[in-house]
């Protein structure tokens, strides 16, 4: 059985992390160039077509166009789905660098590459420097975080702020109460609230409870200065929301509020589904790292192991109690699963390296076999799948190539050798399916865009672009369009519309200029309506 490693210090600081803080401090900076190296570059492979990124894009490029950084729009109107932040983040970056698919991610991307170093600063400092280590390479090769991580949506920077804030919690309940810590710890639950709105509390708070119920100090409430605290945040997050009111009326701050939070906790708004959802895609979005979480019982006295599992545990409660459930919020407990995971390696390489063999001789038989079994299976592939072709023979083939790997190291030097070959297989993983395979995917997002851009070129100088229905244009056509096109004109003009828009005109005064069928089967037509 595992016993417990060295206690904390006093104040709070693990003892291996007194030690060797160069040497943790270069080997983190290796995992995150190597990291950049397998996202960044990658980031302007796929285009915006996804219909969460379009739209958030969209309401960036508009705050920029119009100088409005107030309220977010689409289409000229108000779009009261998520606070500013992330919008004006990536409004900075698309008129710095162009608003292009690179600009759009930039700003997730680098929270990602932060969140995984605080990470790893904070693993470190509740159970060790190899803990911290290991805890950013979960991180960094986590298919729910890394998914994430490359897409232009506000999670991952949710997840950021969230762990920054109970990180300076449990520094200051560990008794370093200095007045740095608390400002840290409540100017990021501020910058969460206007990333995401009330949630950006909850998180944080879900950690704290598994805190309180773990240690029974009640006291650590006081001790964070909540007298203080609370106006705190309320004098950065509340200009806004009372900004937001004044122009766009409480109509966006009941959708914003109500809607987007109550209602969907309540009824799942726009994504109900059943109640085991959320465990479904864990299964394979916190894959293969989940595989060691059998063995958490032997780590249960490791300083640290816990709180980090706790939380995690906490935030899953959350989701599946949640009646509105969508796969990609799985990235808020990602950064606590990451760390309960690598303080769990930590454990089981120093006290029992023989049971860490179990799960990767496991692992590395379950790759080996299945990646050549579905190689060579006439399987009837659907989806994504589907669209690979000769590429997803290849990758099944090094899934089981990268299987036997993990056997034939995990044999011959040990657990922990196993564990980094594991890392560093699924770091190549995550570079090349940023570089290959989303890029094969992406196919009707390149129709789309080509769509759009030849559309533009059309359109004659001087002329508007409407959408004759009641419903907004979809933010990606608005944003490669590269302007703003609103809803519900009639008369002479040009138009972009579905079938059910342009029969609505009169057939002799209308000439289809353009048109494209999405994946979806719908056709899309640029129209011109003469009289």
């Amino acid at each position: 059985m595992i016993v417990a490693s060295k206690r904390p210090s006093e104040d709070g600081l693990h003892p291996d992390a007194l030690s060797d803080s160069g040497r943790f401090r270069r080997h983190l900076a290796i995992l995150l160039a190597l990291h950049s190296v397998s996202i960044l570059p990658f980031l302007g492979q796929v285009s915006l077509w996804n219909i969460d990124e379009g739209r958030i894009a969209e309401v960036a490029r508009e705050m920029a166009a119009t100088g409005d950084w107030i309220v977010p729009r689409i289409g000229g109107e108000p779009f009261a789905c998520y606070p500013p932040l992330p919008y004006w983040l990536m409004a900075i970056s698309g008129s710095v660098l162009g608003f292009n698919e690179f600009s759009m991610r930039l700003p997730g991307a680098l929270a990602g590459l932060v969140l995984i170093a605080w990470a790893a600063f904070m693993a470190r400092r509740l159970a060790g420097n190899r803990a911290g280590l290991a805890s950013a390479a979960v991180l960094m090769t986590l298919p729910g975080f890394t998914s994430q991580e490359i897409l232009c949506r506000a999670d991952v920077m949710l997840a950021l702020f969230s762990t920054i804030a109970f990180d300076r919690f449990l520094v200051v309940a560990e008794g370093d109460r200095r007045a740095r810590h608390l400002g840290v710890l409540y100017g990021a639950a501020a910058l969460a609230i206007l990333t995401k709105g009330p949630l950006g509390l909850a998180l944080p708070g879900l950690g704290v409870l598994a805190w309180l119920a773990i240690h029974r100090r009640w006291r650590a409430l006081w001790e964070v200065r909540p007298w203080i605290g609370i106006p705190a945040v309320l004098a950065i997050v509340s200009p806004w929301y009372l900004a937001a009111y004044c122009r766009a009326g409480p109509e966006f701050l009941r959708i914003n509020l109500l809607l987007e939070n109550v209602h969907a906790f309540t009824s799942g708004f726009e994504h109900p589904r059943p109640w085991w959802s959320h465990a479904a895609w864990a299964s394979y979005r916190l894959f293969p790292w989940i595989v060691f979480l059998p063995f958490a019982g032997r780590a249960r006295r490791t300083p640290g192991f816990a709180v980090t599992l706790g939380w995690a545990t906490a935030i899953f409660v959350l989701l599946t109690f949640s009646s509105s459930k969508r796969g990609s919020y799985l990235t808020y407990l990602c950064p606590a699963f990451a760390m309960s995971v690598g303080i769990l390696l930590d454990a089981l390489w120093r006290e029992a390296p023989e049971r860490a063999r179990r799960p990767l001789v496991a692992l590395g038989a379950l790759l080996a076999i299945a990646g050549l079994a579905a190689s060579v299976a006439p399987i009837q592939w659907k989806g994504s799948f589907a669209m690979l072709d000769g590429a997803r023979t290849a990758a099944l083939l090094l899934v089981s190539a990268g299987g036997v790997a993990i056997l034939a190291v995990t044999r011959w030097r040990g657990a922990l050798a196993g564990t980094a070959a594991l890392g560093m297989l699924l770091a190549i993983g995550v570079a090349l399916e940023f570089a290959l395979l989303e890029p094969q995917l992406d196919v009707h997002g390149r129709q789309g865009v080509a769509f759009c851009r030849r559309v533009a070129a059309a359109l004659p100088a001087g002329e508007k672009l409407a959408t004759p229905g009641d419903r907004e244009l979809e933010g990606s056509y608005q944003f490669y369009l590269a302007r703003t096109v609103p809803r519900g004109r009639k008369g002479p003009g040009y138009y972009l519309g579905v079938s059910a828009e342009l029969e609505a005109f009169d057939p002799s005064s209308v000439r289809v200029l353009d048109q494209l069928t999405d994946e979806r089967g719908r056709t899309r037509y640029y129209f011109r309506v003469e009289r």
